[in-house]
């Protein structure tokens, strides 16, 4: 046999195995068109194992989130994810010996299959996204495995607790359920490995909030037509307080700091003290309403409303101080007055002795018998006295006795309340 005819045989043998390969590779198409038959036929039939047929239908779900929002207080967020369901429909088998494909995909809604009944029990309002095309696929697999995947966005409700606004912790749940089969027909689970997944941008859109974990569960539910397969992610939601910080608890406490600086300014300038703290009162009280405007609205009492209650409290108390300055210093003045008009020198001088030296002794000299076991006593009462004199007589009037007083009571009890507030609230 020469060369040529070799070289002839080859190719000869290389073309065949070529057609014989190509006859064996079965396209899609001719794939869909076999299984389409089916689809018709057992729509709304639901799988069945052909080792027990009274086994229901384990259905697999996964999620990936790709946007989660709580966007003001309306006890509800949105959320936007990737919604697959995994289950097994022997129904759907093909022969993998006759072709290369590994799977078929559907992407058009008019090649209908049966699919879970499946349902949002806290939904409000969704939709498919449907830009361009709809966002979604069915993969059938050679052994009838089916995985479904749809872009879907939600709007759920999410009853919130404002009691530590705004240190608040939100837990918001999203339940799935079956609607109209039980578990004996059909039964959810969470994949096996990462059930839920979230996309790593979901902090950017999220300014007022940081999720922090996320769980899942299982939330079966029993009604008088059977038990209901459900599943439950929770997210769990840290508020961010750095905005707070600055919009609302470091101005009202700027204002509360301000009208401490009435108590350094003399009583006698009543028009200063005074604009400070009505102006003071006033600015923090509008602030008070704007931040009930914004904030949510409770029947209850929040942790903001703690602090802007009790700064108000603060301001009109110095306000009240300021009030009770003016009212004593005219009073002493009043009383002085009095008492130069209505006694002579020598009863002033009799009062104002009537705590120690010869008001003590007059009364020691009416009972001579008991003198010597009054002594230590007179002794004790008259260093008592004299004590009490040095001490007010540092004072000009009881009016500023108060306000240096406040000087110190004031700042220390904020001080308290700040620190008392923040444990109770923030840690």
């Amino acid at each position: 046999m020469n060369l040529k005819t070799v070289i002839i045989l080859i190719f000869a043998a290389v073309t065949i195995n070529e057609t014989t390969a190509q006859k064996k590779v079965k396209p899609e198409g001719e794939i869909l068109e076999e299984l389409i038959p089916n689809f018709n036929k057992l729509t709304r039939v639901r799988p069945f194992s052909s080792k027990n047929i009274s086994d229901p239908v384990h259905v697999s779900v996964n999620l990936y989130v790709r946007d989660k929002r709580i966007v003001g207080y309306d006890n509800e967020y949105s959320v936007q994810l990737t919604f697959r369901q995994q289950w097994q429909d022997e129904r759907l088998r093909f022969d993998k010996r006759d072709s290369s494909i590994r799977y078929v995909t559907f992407t058009n809604s008019k090649n209908e299959i049966w699919q879970p009944d499946t349902f949002f029990s806290n939904e409000i309002e969704g939709k498919y996204h449907e830009m361009m095309m709809r966002n979604q696929y069915i993969r059938i697999h050679p052994d009838g495995e089916v995985l479904s995947s749809y872009r879907i966005s939600l709007r759920l409700s999410c009853p919130m607790d404002y009691r530590k606004f705004p240190f608040d912790t939100q837990i918001c749940s999203l339940r799935l359920a079956s609607w109209g089969f039980t578990t004996r027909d059909l039964v959810f689970q969470w994949k096996r490995y990462d059930p839920v997944q979230v996309s790593s941008t979901i902090g950017l859109d999220m300014p007022t909030f940081a999720l922090t974990q996320f769980t899942t569960d299982y939330c079966d539910s029993q009604t008088n037509t059977g038990i209901y397969s459900c599943l439950r992610v929770d997210f769990t939601f840290q508020r961010a307080f750095h905005s707070y910080l600055v919009m609302v608890y470091i101005p009202s406490m700027m204002m509360v700091i301000t009208s401490w600086v009435s108590f350094w300014i003399s009583p006698k300038a009543v028009t200063a003290r005074t604009m400070i703290a009505t102006l003071t009162l006033f600015i923090l009280a509008i602030q008070t309403a704007e931040v009930n405007k914004t904030f949510p609205q409770t029947s209850y009492t929040k942790a903001v409303d703690v602090w802007t209650g009790v700064c108000l409290t603060f301001v009109f108390a110095a306000l009240l101080e300021f009030a009770t300055v003016h009212y004593l210093s005219n009073r002493k003045g009043n009383y002085r007055s009095t008492v130069t008009g209505s006694k002579n020198d020598e009863d002033a001088g009799i009062e104002s002795n009537d705590c120690g030296g010869d008001g003590v002794q007059e009364i020691s000299l009416k009972d001579t018998s008991r003198r010597d076991g009054n002594t230590g006593i007179q002794s004790r009462i008259e260093r008592v006295c004299r004590l009490a004199r040095n001490l007010i007589s540092k004072f000009e009037s009881s009016s500023h006795k108060l306000d240096i007083v406040s000087r110190i009571a004031f700042p220390a009890l904020f001080a308290l309340f700040v620190n008392s507030y923040w444990l109770a609230y923030a840690l």
